[in-house]
């Protein structure tokens, strides 16, 4: 979203964590000075960016830029590299899950969260065991 205001932006994530607020605590700020920062675009300092991309899972480089940072964004992609798009290589299904994802808000991703590990889990102790097994046969 090349074009979208860092305003726009904010609201957007807004939007995936419910309120104002609950992104204010992620990135480990005070509502008043969260907003502050939003309605003074560019005033974030660069860590509250760097946190903000943090828990957007955006690009920083994408957050510094997008609030006015673009020097800092130009030094982290020169130190790091350029952000990769995150679909890059994946299937079709893979990108709609993705896109799907991201549609949810924070509230609603928290439970998945925890079945999917849960399952992650249970398949890798599965393919544990059948490493087990393999090893004392042969």
């Amino acid at each position: 979203m090349a074009t979208e205001s860092f305003e726009q932006f904010i609201h957007r994530w807004i939007g995936q964590y419910g309120t104002a607020q609950k992104l204010a605590d992620a990135i480990g700020m005070s509502l008043s000075a969260f907003s502050r920062g939003v309605r003074n675009s560019g005033t974030l300092g660069v860590e509250s960016l760097l946190r903000l991309a943090l828990a957007t899972g955006e690009p920083p480089s994408t957050v510094l830029r997008i609030a006015g940072k673009r020097d800092v964004a130009d030094l982290v992609e020169h130190l790091y590299g350029t952000a990769r798009s995150s679909t890059r290589g994946l299937s079709g299904q893979e990108q709609e899950l993705i896109s799907l994802w991201n549609g949810l808000s924070r509230d609603a991703q928290e439970p998945l969260l925890l079945i999917i590990g849960a399952l992650a889990s249970n398949a890798s102790s599965r393919g544990l065991e059948k490493k087990t097994h393999t090893r004392r046969s042969a």
